[in-house]
């Protein structure tokens, strides 16, 4: 039984075995596997009701124990711990295809072990192939280089690694270990992932914020937090408006303000009242005798239009700001890496260092609180945590 379906699993993948070689020894998904994060999902969502303002985040499964709410100049934070199903395994199915929810498993158990594999997306890209490489090196098996590409030694190694674990069903052979990763080999690979007790989710941290308009009194004692049924909402009352006041021009105004500085006790205050009015009156003067020369000037210039012109620096800022990277710090280090000339490679850096996100409050959380630095460093090492680890670590080490 056994050995036909290896022989059918042979000629389904032959084109697999095909692509490995040199220059092509990484393997191909068809598609990306989405993301089984819950909170990657929640999203912080501000409405406006007659006298308040209500902030509401969708957060299922995650306890009051776990929600931090934070108010600061005019910005709701809300920081959580999304803690991950026990009782939850991963299975796959055993039909000797390296798709998305295979490698979602390999990547759920390399984050079982404690590396870094970047997104749990079920892609085999090089962050991913790099942590499998660092655990098959643990384990004594030669891999090569670690490079993040899913060559013939590391095949090897995993081919190796898989025989002496030694767990697939009885009578069940992998077949050669010659690195070249076959339908044998990911049956073996899909029978040793349904034996070990891998989680389909992992404990992660989440942190959304929101700014509210300027008349939410987040200083008030009334502001409210609550958390049912998996709905953590804040109500934020509104700065109480006072009623409108219609002004006189001229006459009343200027005979109560006399009156005011005559019953002044203080000759002094008043005298320094009436000398800030001339103050101004002069001011006033002046700011319209500038305003007249100005625009004298202009009405001289020929009436054809203006045409403003935007240097190549402001707009790739702009665009860098459409990509969501506004860290001035930021926009200044990735235009001096690659020039005003190269803005794709600009953009690609500003789209690169969305993606990351989740690594940068990883590296917080590890204690380098420097986000700026944590950025320029992951762009050196084209995201590697263990690098930017490593980097940052010796830095910190320095007197």
């Amino acid at each position: 039984m056994l050995s036909t379906l290896n022989t059918m699993q042979d000629a389904m993948f032959s084109t697999m075995r095909s692509a490995m070689v040199a220059g092509r020894e990484s393997i191909l998904l068809p598609s990306t596997f989405g993301s089984h994060t819950r909170s990657k999902q929640m999203t912080l969502v501000a409405r406006e009701i007659d006298d308040a303002y209500l902030v509401s985040l969708a957060a299922p499964g995650v306890s009051t124990d776990d929600l931090t709410v934070k108010v600061s100049g005019g910005r709701i934070t809300i920081e959580g711990y999304d803690r991950a199903k026990t009782n939850e395994v991963m299975k796959v199915s055993v039909d000797g295809f390296l798709g998305p929810r295979t490698i979602l498993a390999v990547q759920s158990f390399l984050k079982q072990q404690g590396l870094e594999v970047g997104p749990m997306d079920g892609v085999l890209g090089k962050r991913t192939v790099s942590s499998l490489q660092e655990f098959l090196t643990t384990h004594s098996l030669d891999v090569g280089p670690i490079d993040g590409r899913f060559g013939r030694r590391t095949a090897r190694a995993l081919q190796k690694w898989l025989h002496d674990l030694d767990v697939c069903a009885e009578g069940f052979s992998i077949g050669p270990i010659d690195g070249l990763f076959g339908p044998r080999s990911v049956v073996a690979l899909q029978m040793s992932l349904n034996a070990l007790p891998i989680p389909t989710e992992h404990d992660c941290s989440f942190s959304r914020e929101i700014e509210l308009p300027r008349d939410a009194d987040l200083q008030s004692k009334n502001v409210n937090v609550t958390h049912e049924n998996g709905l953590l909402t804040v109500s934020v009352p509104k700065v109480a408006t006072k009623p409108v006041r219609t002004l006189e021009i001229n006459g009343a105004q200027q005979q109560e303000l006399a009156s005011r500085m005559v019953e002044a006790e203080d000759n002094q205050v008043v005298s320094d009242v009436a000398r800030k009015a001339d103050a101004a009156l002069e001011l006033r003067d002046e700011l319209d005798e500038k305003a007249r020369v100005l625009f004298a000037e202009v009405e001289e210039k020929h009436d054809s239009d203006w045409e403003h012109v935007v240097s190549k620096e402001e707009e790739l800022k702009s665009r860098l700001a459409d990509e969501g990277l506004v860290d001035e710090e930021m926009v200044a280090h990735i235009i001096a890496l690659h020039g005003t000339d190269a803005a794709e490679a600009c953009l690609e850096d500003a789209r690169r260092l969305s993606a990351w996100t989740p690594a940068v409050e990883d590296l917080v959380e590890m204690g380098f609180e420097d986000v700026t630095a944590n950025r320029k460093a992951l762009l050196k090492h084209d995201g590697s945590i263990k690098a930017v680890v490593k980097e940052l670590v010796a830095k910190q080490a320095q007197p």
